[in-house]
């Protein structure tokens, strides 16, 4: 046990912070390499742009930062991170050129690589792997976008879903190693949220569709709820280890 501890120092246990300054107290300062964060919430509550954001605080201190977005594609997720440097959703949208040139000033400086979403190389191993050779020394993170929409390089045509998520979430649980941090996003069983009462719904932290390892396999668990009629998303830390 000694040595495990010595092993933990080697690898500095540094915190790397969300920038959402409630959660990275409860984190004791962020998510330490090694770790994985998951988000679970129902359809368009807000599961990618929370990831996103997440991923440009990481980058924003130095982090290379990957992401495959099979749920959504790469062109929104580079549109929501656009709006994070307050440049104008439509202009980004319509892919205006001195948008884009803004866009890539602001980026200047950071490393990020978001994966090109049709081919058959995007897959969850592939960017585990991209962003080891990215960076090969330091701390590193990656955005999966979604635990039921991603794929691994072994999945079989046709493969039963819950297996699917169950492998997936278990691949990006154990990260691209010890420098790895992995934020992945997962749709909420309809069980968790569509009961008018709260006492009939499934607990948040077994809201995860299709497999009970998304749970199992997060260090860090977050669900999303809309506050109804309000424009307020309710984030409740379901695990914390």
């Amino acid at each position: 046990p000694a040595e495990i501890i010595r092993r933990r120092g080697a690898l500095n246990c540094e915190r790397h912070a969300t920038g959402i300054a409630p959660l990275d107290a409860k984190l004791s300062g962020g998510l330490p390499a090694g770790r994985s964060l998951y988000i679970v919430a129902p359809m368009e509550s807000g599961k990618t742009s929370l990831a996103v954001f997440m991923a440009h605080n990481l980058m924003m201190n130095g982090l290379h930062v990957g992401g495959l977005f099979p749920d959504e594609g790469r062109d929104a997720a580079s549109v929501r991170l656009g709006q994070i440097f307050g440049l104008e959703r439509d202009l980004l949208e319509r892919g205006d050129l001195e948008t884009a040139n803004r866009f890539a000033a602001s980026l200047a400086g950071c490393s990020v690589d978001f994966m090109e979403t049709d081919s058959e190389e995007a897959t969850i191993d592939a960017l585990l792997r991209r962003g080891a050779e990215r960076s090969p020394k330091r701390v590193f993170a990656n955005i999966v976008d979604s635990l039921q929409r991603g794929q691994l390089e072994a999945e079989k045509p046709g493969a039963d879903l819950r297996l699917k998520v169950r492998a997936n979430a278990r691949a990006c649980a154990r990260g691209g190693g010890p420098r790895s941090i992995v934020i992945a996003t997962a749709q909420a069983n309809r069980s968790s949220y569509a009961a008018r009462e709260e006492k009939d719904r499934v607990r948040p932290e077994a809201a995860g569709a299709e497999s009970s390892e998304i749970e199992f396999a997060a260090d860090v668990q977050l669900f999303l709820e809309a506050i109804p009629n309000s424009d307020i998303i309710r984030v409740t830390i379901t695990k914390n280890r």
